[in-house]
């Protein structure tokens, strides 16, 4: 890509170019476009990054059935979500390029509820994901100090 098409791209996106640097004529709905193909990628991605942290619990507590139980629970609850809402995100509006031509034929869910609800699933999963390292930390058998310590370097994550 040219200079100019990657200027285009980022400003296209709203990220940080400034107007006086772009050249006038572009087309406005270009951005939405970046917008849902930026949705597209990052609601999969991150769920995908919590699956991967839960198969590592998954590996390292394994021995402990309830930890065993959580980590494969939370794995299926998080691909089911990640599948949910990808599918929910790509037909938001129908027809699909609708959402960056518009259209008096778009019929299009209402996205501050979806966005919400997105978060909040996200926030849910996110604290039921955090608290099965401690299922794991509880049961140890080293000295108190050394257990307070490691819990607290895991509250550390969840800040």
């Amino acid at each position: 890509m040219t200079g100019l098409t990657w200027m285009i791209v980022l400003k296209s996106g709203y990220w940080g170019i400034p107007d006086r640097d772009v050249p006038t004529g572009l087309p406005g709905n270009l951005g939405a476009f970046w917008i849902f193909i930026n949705g597209l990628c990052y609601n999969p991605t991150l769920a995908l990054v919590k699956v991967s942290a839960l198969l590592f619990l998954l590996r390292l507590g394994s021995v402990k059935k309830r930890v065993r139980i959580a980590s494969i629970a939370m794995i299926i609850l998080n691909l089911a979500i990640m599948v949910t809402f990808f599918t929910i995100f790509l037909l938001q509006c129908l027809p699909v390029e609708s959402l960056w031509i518009g259209g008096p034929t778009a019929k299009c869910i209402r996205r501050d509820v979806f966005a919400i609800s997105l978060a909040t699933m996200n926030i849910f999963t996110d604290f039921l994901t955090l608290s099965i390292p401690f299922l794991l930390f509880l049961g140890l058998k080293v000295h108190k100090r050394v257990r307070n310590a490691l819990l607290a370097v895991f509250l550390l994550g969840a800040v």
